[in-house]
């Protein structure tokens, strides 16, 4: 069968716009390979690939596709890259800087469905992660037809940083113990106009050493996707982490369920908050004296510069935040099993009332919290 074709600079610029025109163009390119050379794909059933967007599960009731929710069958979809078929056809994505571009890039690839079996243990994949995928209805093996393509939860490579849990169709989060076991050198300290950042001794599964507020060594801090977008934590912290996610899940405080959270900041991260003039705010001392309140820590100070403090959006299912917040209230109550506290300048009658926030740690009678795996010299 011909192929018509056209230019290959107007077809990249039409994929970059268009969902169809970036099939039809994936689509030429294969059946082009498999019309000049034997075919590659020939009795192939299982690919190797990449997760390239976070999973979004999904629900099929009754023959429809909707949102996440009650429903009959689980069904996850996440945007893939078959490394077989597209190393020799798209661009890698780790050589596409500008973020807008790599957003548009992510679209190109395929839509892959995972659907376990009722009552099957999941374990989450992450970004970046190396999956085995399949065509449940036609592959490339059949004069490059790419239809119906799948994802497995096999996964052979974890992507660096990711770490894993599983999740069963009770909807228990069991952490896995992959956690990385080599520890980078210390990373040089940036220039800036400020102070250095606090130097700490950590004191933790890896060792004892020095570290830096803000630029901890690779390795120290993972990614859980136990949390709705993904939370960068230290990695000693993560078990409890994830068995508070797994608490709030069940506690359904929220429309998602699962907590969303962010935690380690960079120290050129909290440079740029300290500075926002969005987040300053202008006070007045009880002698008259007025002076700038700054949302962020001094840069290099950051409990999150540790990887050991969390915000949390805590708006809940009523669309209420803050201090009366249903979650909130069930922080407060519950963080604690699982060693989060609010500190006492954070709390309501503090002296830097923040809702959000919640350290990982021992807190003593005055709710002053101490880092268990972060020691001063």
């Amino acid at each position: 069968m011909s192929v018509s074709k056209y230019p290959m600079y107007s077809a990249f610029y039409d994929i970059l716009n268009d969902d169809k025109a970036s099939f039809d163009f994936e689509k030429q390119q294969i059946l082009e390979c498999i019309n000049e050379i034997d075919n590659p794909f020939e009795d192939k059933n299982v690919f190797r690939g990449k997760i390239i967007t976070p999973p979004v599960q999904i629900v099929e009731s009754q023959g429809s596709i909707q949102s996440a929710g009650t429903g009959a069958k689980k069904i996850f979809v996440a945007k893939s890259r078959l490394d077989d078929i597209e190393d020799n056809i798209l661009t890698p994505e780790g050589k596409i800087i500008d973020p807008s571009l790599k957003k548009q890039f992510q679209t190109m690839h395929k839509t892959a469905i995972f659907a376990p079996s009722d009552g099957q243990n999941i374990v989450q994949v992450n970004p970046g992660d190396e999956v085995e995928f399949g065509f449940s209805i036609d592959g490339p093996n059949n004069n490059g037809k790419l239809r119906g393509l799948e994802y497995t939860d096999n996964v052979t490579s974890r992507a660096s940083g990711n770490y894993s849990y599983t999740q069963s169709s009770s909807n228990v989060f069991q952490s896995s113990t992959q956690i990385p076991t080599t520890i980078g050198d210390a990373m040089p300290i940036p220039p800036s106009n400020y102070r250095p950042p606090k130097k700490r001794i950590y004191r933790g599964q890896f060792g004892a050493f020095e570290i830096y507020n803000g630029i901890l060594r690779e390795g120290l801090l993972v990614t859980s996707r136990a949390s709705l977008y993904g939370t960068k934590l230290l990695a000693d912290i993560v078990p409890d982490f994830e068995g508070l996610a797994a608490a709030f899940y069940e506690a359904n405080l929220t429309k998602e369920r699962k907590i969303q959270a962010s935690s380690f900041r960079t120290y050129q991260g909290q440079i740029d908050i300290y500075e926002d003039p969005t987040k300053i705010k202008k006070r007045t001392k009880a002698d008259g004296t007025e002076y700038e309140d700054h949302l962020g820590a001094y840069p290099g100070t950051s409990k999150h510069g540790w990887g050991v403090a969390i915000d949390i959006n805590t708006r809940d299912k009523n669309g209420i935040r803050g201090f009366n917040s249903n979650v909130y209230k069930w922080m407060l109550q519950n963080a604690g099993r699982f060693n989060f506290h609010s500190p006492n300048w954070a709390r309501i009658n503090g002296s830097k009332p923040e809702s959000w926030h919640f350290e990982h740690g021992t807190i003593d009678s005055k709710f002053i919290v101490s880092h268990k795996f972060i020691f001063k010299k």
